[in-house]
């Protein structure tokens, strides 16, 4: 295979400008109005300035989907496994999990603002970020176990402890994940600049509500206060009971929406 750039896909004046893109060309890419308040506030615009910046490294938008998830299994697995006890490990799973959930906001910027959007890239970064969805608490329900004292008057967990943990914690959030993901597509063909229009009452703030506690970089933050906490195992517990909740109104609600 040549190493050699092939320029051939675009024409020379698109090149120029595509090599003197500022961080303001990417900004509007980044504006997501449907998202919720952390996503759209904090993890969309670091998501702009690292998608500049993987633009000047000539990164393409699915190696920066790839660094994303392996910045998240990275982090979770020297979290576990290299210093459990220490609190260095709640800073570095705030920071590793905050920086893999931004990566994944500038992939899809990165895409959008070089033009170099399409539908296989779409489907990876879904199935990638599904994969971090398992993996990361996976990994530090495994690093709890071995690591972390069980709550008082809880007995020895089973063999399938682990498969259990993620049936509870993982499997509401890949689902609501894709449940959005297919509902963007119908109503909107996945254009992240569509208003939400519907009208701001109890019930939309509600939703908003319980959006912002599944929102992904939340419940990475969540996922490392409850490292610290010395509980790992009975939190992801509850919150995972949260998430089933969540996903059950979801569909209701979308039922509703879409007839």
């Amino acid at each position: 295979m040549s190493l050699t750039p092939n320029f051939a896909v675009s024409k020379p004046d698109e090149m120029a400008t595509r090599s003197s893109m500022t961080v303001a060309d990417f900004a509007p890419f980044g504006r997501v109005p449907t998202a919720s308040w952390m996503t759209r506030c904090i993890s969309y615009p670091i998501g702009v300035r690292l998608a500049y910046l993987c633009h000047k490294a000539r990164l393409s938008p699915n190696k920066v989907s790839v660094l994303s998830l392996l910045v998240g299994i990275t982090t979770a697995a020297v979290a576990a496994m290299v210093f459990p006890k220490s609190h260095w490990s709640g800073l570095l799973l705030l920071v590793g999990l905050q920086l893999a959930y931004a990566l994944d906001c500038a992939d899809g910027v990165l895409a959008r603002a070089s033009g170099r959007c399409s539908s296989f890239g779409a489907i990876l970064d879904k199935m990638l970020d599904s994969i971090a969805m398992i993996l990361v608490p996976g990994l530090l329900c495994i690093g709890s176990r071995m690591h972390q004292p069980l709550p008082m008057g809880w007995k020895p967990l089973p063999a399938g402890w682990g498969v259990a943990m993620i049936l509870i914690y993982a499997t509401p959030r890949v689902g609501m994940a894709i449940m959005i993901w297919l509902k963007d597509f119908m109503k909107s063909g996945g254009d992240k600049n569509v208003t939400d229009e519907r009208p701001h009452d109890l019930s939309w703030k509600s939703a908003r509500v319980v959006a912002f506690f599944v929102d992904t970089p939340v419940s990475y933050l969540l996922l490392a206060i409850f490292w610290v906490s010395g509980i790992f195992l009975p939190l992801m517990l509850a919150y995972g009971a949260f998430s089933w909740v969540a996903l059950l109104g979801y569909c209701y609600k979308s039922k509703r929406e879409l007839g």
